[in-house]
């Protein structure tokens, strides 16, 4: 019996279905780099607008290596089908210059986000190179540079050509780079002239709509004045509750006073007016004790 136990179970393992491990991509169908130098700060923002291959099997593996003075990634993020962008887990590990940023997606559109602090500035001169490490083999790679605001004299190398000017305002240069192999490094140089350290996007500080002031609306008291209203409130019941607890016990005393020394109508051994003689009937009068017309004594009710 037990034999057969065995060979059942050892059956029912080899049905079940084999875990399924995420693998990494084994390219990227495409990848378009953004290079923002001081747009919202006084960094270089690099934006990896990434597509996977389709022949990839999802959940994938992806590992992206960044210089280790970035430290973490600003955005790691998948595109679902309704293009919303999804936040996903990360870990980075130091490896020598660079930082290994490894994470899964489920999704085939990735966009990972990174400031980098290599934007050298000499005077009124910046100079920075982008590499692109060759994690994995890029079939179709795009560069977009923005111009910053007041910047001129901008030189790339490679050349990108001529910019484009934006309805916002900036000037883009953009250039098709084409396949790139895996572990061939590409590099882009950029350099231009600046006279102010004014960001193209600054961050816009929050302001009072305005000045605020003791009648602003919605603005609470101050904590001393609202103590001092609870202590005046509290002094103002409490002179109330002594006035009715004094009127209360004063009315019940000239009560109970009038009610103690109440007279009484008359002695209890007087006769009572409008007494008659039960022999007679002859009315008495006030005082007598027997009746002036037969002499009968007169009964005390």
């Amino acid at each position: 019996m037990r034999k057969w136990c065995m060979v059942l179970l050892l059956l029912l393992f080899l049905t079940l279905p084999a875990p399924v491990h995420a693998k990494p991509p084994a390219a990227f169908e495409s990848m378009e780099v953004d290079l923002w130098p001081e747009y919202d700060q006084p960094s270089m923002l690099v934006i990896y607008r990434i597509t996977l291959d389709p022949a990839t099997t999802l959940p994938a593996d992806v590992t992206l290596h960044i210089p280790v003075g970035v430290g973490d990634p600003s955005a790691v993020a998948s595109r679902e089908a309704s293009g919303q962008l999804l936040n996903l887990a990360y870990t980075r590990a130091i490896q020598g210059d660079w930082s290994a940023v490894s994470f899964k997606t489920t999704s085939y559109q990735i966009q990972f986000e990174y400031y980098d602090p290599g934007l050298v500035k000499s005077g009124s001169t910046r100079n920075f190179t982008y590499t692109w490490p060759a994690d994995y083999m890029v079939k179709a790679l795009t560069l977009q540079v923005q111009q910053p605001v007041g910047a001129s004299q901008m030189t790339l190398s490679p050349d990108l050509g001529n910019p484009i000017t934006a309805t916002s305002g900036l000037a883009y240069y953009n250039s098709t780079v084409g396949s790139v192999p895996a572990g061939t490094q590409f590099k882009l140089s950029i350099q231009y002239e600046k006279n102010t350290d004014a960001l193209s996007q600054p961050t816009q500080p929050v302001q009072p709509s305005e000045t605020l002031g003791p009648n602003t609306a919605g603005r609470t008291q101050s904590p001393s004045l609202v103590m001092l209203g609870l202590i005046g409130l509290a002094v103002i019941l409490f002179i109330i509750a002594i006035y009715f607890v004094f009127r209360f016990n004063k009315v019940e005393i000239t009560f109970s006073e009038n009610k103690r020394h109440k007279p009484h109508k008359s002695a209890p051994d007087e006769p009572q007016e409008g007494i008659f003689c039960h022999q007679c009937g002859k009315r008495a009068a006030p005082g007598d004790m027997f009746c002036r017309a037969c002499g009968t004594h007169l009964r005390k009710e």
